[in-house]
């Protein structure tokens, strides 16, 4: 949590048209990143203002791993590259053999199985990763018998990341799991929401 560690890139794959998972080597190979659910890890570039010395100062930003707290070796995070982020753009350029420097773990709320009944959840965009860290872990734990439902918003249906593991989730734990999609602009055949989230999506 008080260092920074350089990370390096070992595969990106593309998610959607503007969001890409990068897979980062942990520095021994042989531990897990030892992420709590939930947290979230820091990342850090040279990417702001220049110093009067030539250097540029750090750019931090908050983000969430998707792979599961167990992995050995690497850790995922997926990032959508927005037109004004300084961050995500920065990813948006990364290659394989790029470093990011990252610290963490900052636990931002501690989950403990069978705390509640149900759990409610809902997200846009790239919010997802946060959620999925805590399904992940509540689903793949049968001694946990929580009960999630997510509400998960979007602009159009090629925007909504990671739904094929959502599916996947929702089909193998139907009932434990359950996700309505929300979409602002949605296709001319569509089952889930649409426009924005209401009190009756929610309810």
């Amino acid at each position: 949590p008080s260092e920074w560690r350089p990370l390096t890139v070992l595969t990106i794959d593309k998610v959607s048209p503007n969001t890409k998972k990068f897979r980062f080597l942990l520095p021994d190979e042989s531990t897990t990143a030892g992420l709590p659910v939930a947290s979230c890890l820091l990342t850090k570039a040279p990417l702001g203002a220049e110093k009067p010395d030539g250097t540029r100062k750090p750019v931090i930003r908050p983000y969430t791993p998707t792979s599961p707290p167990h992995a050995v070796g690497y850790l995922d995070l997926v990032v959508k590259t927005y037109e004004q982020g300084v961050m995500s753009a920065h990813f948006g350029r990364l290659a394989v053999g790029d470093q990011v420097e990252m610290k963490g773990p900052i636990v931002k709320l501690p989950y403990a199985p069978n705390t509640w009944e149900r759990v409610g959840m809902v997200a846009g965009g790239t919010g997802i990763t946060p959620m999925l860290q805590v399904i992940d872990a509540i689903l793949s734990n049968p001694a946990d018998k929580t009960k999630v439902s997510l509400v998960f918003a979007n602009v159009t249906e090629e925007d909504i990341l990671l739904k094929a593991k959502l599916d996947a989730l929702a089909k193998e734990h139907a009932d434990r799991f359950d996700v309505l999609y929300v979409l602002d602009r949605p296709p001319s055949v569509w089952t889930g929401g649409a426009g924005f989230i209401t009190a009756e999506m929610l309810a």
